[in-house]
């Protein structure tokens, strides 16, 4: 489907270049193993120009967001960003997205996510800095985690884009007067739990005055909506 014209023509792109590149490597000593990163950059960007910039999960997925979103910016609909998209895999992703769960895994990954990762990423591409011009993404566990990151760090957030959310609020959920980061909620109404996860935190927030945008699709619990998606969540977040 990658081949077929929308808003904006997808077209060829060597993604071995440094356009997009999925062969990094990050040391951490949170998770006392090197971890893979995914990072997209808009064409000609070098870290003398300072982008916005989305922190993801679930990078080992992420190359077909990084076409969708490359051919939304070549077509001038999407502001140029940055995205650094880190790696998990089916057997930790879960300890390491849900509070809770795992809470031994969930806080070595959290120090990973801010303290080692976003540094990492300032330091070598030049990205920005400050926080209404940086934001978390993530899809089912990973729209969790976005939005528990979210939550728990707003002085570091101020944009979160959550899709297809795994866990529901517990309506404990608050952020004190003027610090809640602009919230972007998906889901599909043939996803089952994962509509009614998410749909709950669009209620919540509303119910508690937390300005958020709520999209809702007709399908079930696939890529192609949290793809199609995120150039027009990026475009309201940094235009």
């Amino acid at each position: 489907f990658f081949k077929q014209k929308t808003a904006y023509e997808i077209r060829p792109r060597d993604w071995s270049s440094d356009v997009c590149s999925s062969d990094l490597s990050l040391p951490s000593t949170s998770l006392g193993r090197a971890r893979k990163v995914t990072v997209y950059r808009p064409p000609g960007h070098t870290p003398a120009e300072t982008l916005p910039v989305i922190y993801a999960t679930d990078g080992q997925w992420f190359a077909a967001y990084g076409r969708r979103v490359d051919a939304a910016i070549e077509a001038g609909t999407t502001p140029r960003c940055v995205i650094v998209a880190a790696h998990s895999s089916l057997a930790v992703r879960t300890g390491e997205y849900f509070p809770g769960y795992d809470p031994a895994a969930f806080s070595r990954h959290e120090h990973f996510f801010l303290d080692e990762l976003i540094p990492w990423a300032e330091q070598t591409f030049g990205v920005a800095t400050d926080r209404d011009r940086r934001g978390v993404f993530g899809c089912s566990d990973g729209g969790a985690h976005a939005l528990t990151m979210g939550l728990a760090h707003p002085t570091r957030f101020g944009q979160v884009i959550a899709y297809s959310s795994g866990l529901p609020p517990t309506g404990n959920e608050r952020w004190a007067d003027g610090t809640a980061p602009g919230i972007q909620l998906c889901a599909g109404v043939l996803e089952g739990q994962f509509y009614l996860a998410t749909y709950a935190w669009h209620a919540f927030l509303d119910m508690t005055g937390v300005a958020n945008h709520w999209t809702e699709r007709v399908c079930g619990h696939e890529p192609l909506q949290w793809v199609e998606e995120l150039p027009a969540a990026i475009t309201r977040a940094f235009s």
